[in-house]
């Protein structure tokens, strides 16, 4: 009893000395604003002002019932108003959640934080791109640039890219859906990179930093070895990828979010990074190398159109959601040497026959929330078998065929449609090992029936 009282004093001293759980929220010329931890600062929050000005100044203070709060965040709002100036009490925005992408910045002296150069919005150091607005044509990044932020021209309207010798990196996504890209150049004086082919490379052409603006067939050079994270983020024009160099580790993430179709793998490739092929949409055919000995988590999670995967044959484990989301997978053959089958590898998959070989111990949650038409277990000893939640685009119904379902998936604006059957049909075990798996799979996994 004394237990629960004193940690229920304990709780109630906690809810009276921790931040407020409810932010406050103003509103001044209707404008709302969240007031801040502090009290004393406030972050603008929306707008309601739906007339079209020529300039919307953002204030640097707002007093409301005999209150004066400043401004120093900008979090979101509808700006109606070809320019917008931010003024020296703003240092932080988020430029997702506001519309800026067609206005010109303007920003008032002394901010500490951001400084504006023809739409670009800079660090005050002048090291970083953090957004840019209102472009066309070509755009020149300033000297002094070390960094490109991701998503720093999401959307833009730009032509032609010329980025100084001071640059170091780009960040994933920077360019991401600027469908008018067309030409990058680069100071021939930057130590870092270089360009060849709309491709950036770092000076010595070992590593590929940006797919850019380069399309159709990618052919990496020899001495290319190397693909840095999020090289193909958001790119759109590059169809295929050939790597001829001895390249021993496809990097994280490196040609994910992007729409290649076919990629050649090399003979040295040795490991493939968690998620290096993730969301490559466009993505129908893989051959893995044999000399491939571990492919990372999410490596091919949501490859929606792919449909024909080679392994090797020395493969151990299946990392987790290695091919959740592959929506048009419906045959792989795994390695007999494969032991772990991790958590969500084959999530949301559809199967005409999913084999699972002797030689696997270990199935983990939800990796086969599939729907096949029939699964096959081939040891006679039971592996270790997580729970398997339906497949959540239905299940096999009595003893009817397997329904098709016409789903529909978003992605960059372009509706992708597959064909999905719903839930497992008939589990196939080894008749002297039937009464093992009707106990192993009760309450685990859901199916029509058992065959033996």
């Amino acid at each position: 009893m004394k237990k629960s009282i004193l940690l229920l004093l304990s709780l109630m001293l906690c809810l009276i000395l921790s931040p407020r759980v409810y932010a406050e929220t103003v509103e001044k010329d209707k404008a709302f604003y969240e007031v801040n931890a502090d009290g004393q600062t406030v972050s603008l929050e929306s707008i309601t002002d739906n007339e079209q000005k020529e300039t919307y100044r953002i204030p640097e203070k707002v007093e409301v019932n005999g209150k004066t709060y400043t401004v120093t965040a900008v979090k979101g709002g509808i700006f109606y108003a070809k320019k917008i100036v931010i003024p020296a009490t703003v240092k932080q925005i988020d430029f997702g959640g506001v519309n800026w992408r067609d206005k010109e910045l303007e920003v008032a002296p002394g901010n500490p934080v951001y400084k504006v150069k023809n739409n670009i919005l800079y660090t005050a150091d002048g090291k970083t791109v953090v957004f840019s607005s209102k472009q066309s044509g070509t755009v020149k990044i300033a000297d002094g640039v070390k960094t490109i932020a991701g998503e720093a021209f999401h959307g833009s309207a730009l032509t032609a890219l010329e980025l100084p010798k001071s640059l170091e990196k780009i960040e994933a996504g920077a360019f991401e859906n600027c469908t008018k890209f067309r030409r990058i150049k680069v100071s021939a004086k930057n130590p870092y990179m270089m360009e060849k082919a709309g491709a950036l490379y770092t000076k010595n052409g070992k590593k590929l930093l940006y797919a850019g603006v380069a399309r159709g067939t990618l052919m990496l050079p020899k001495k290319t070895t190397q693909i840095a994270a999020n090289a193909f983020y958001g790119n759109t024009t590059v169809e295929m990828v050939f790597i001829q160099g001895k390249m021993k580790k496809l990097a994280k993430k490196s040609l994910a979010f992007s729409r290649i179709k076919d990629v050649t793998l090399p003979d040295s490739l040795q490991e493939i990074e968690e998620g290096a092929f993730m969301y490559c949409s466009k993505l129908a055919d893989v051959e893995i190398p044999k000399s491939v000995k571990k492919i990372g988590a999410n490596a091919f999670d949501g490859c929606y159109e792919l449909e024909r995967v080679v392994l090797p044959k020395k493969l151990t484990t299946l990392e987790k959601e290695t091919f959740r989301n592959c929506y048009s997978l419906r045959k792989i053959a795994l390695p007999k040497s494969l032991r772990t089958i991790k958590a969500g590898t084959f999530e949301s998959c559809g199967f005409n026959q999913l084999v699972i070989p002797k030689s696997v111990k270990s199935i983990g949650k939800n990796a086969l929330q599939v729907t096949t038409k029939k699964l096959i277990f081939k040891g006679k000893n039971v592996p270790k078998i997580a729970k398997q939640d339906a497949c959540q685009y239905g299940k096999y119904a009595g003893n009817t065929d397997p329904d098709f379902d016409l789903g529909v998936v978003r992605l960059d604006y372009i509706d992708i449609q597959y064909p999905m059957q719903h839930g497992i049909g008939k589990v196939k075990v080894p008749a002297e090992s039937t009464g093992k798996y009707k106990k192993a799979l009760k309450g685990k996994m859901e199916y029509r029936e058992l065959e033996y």
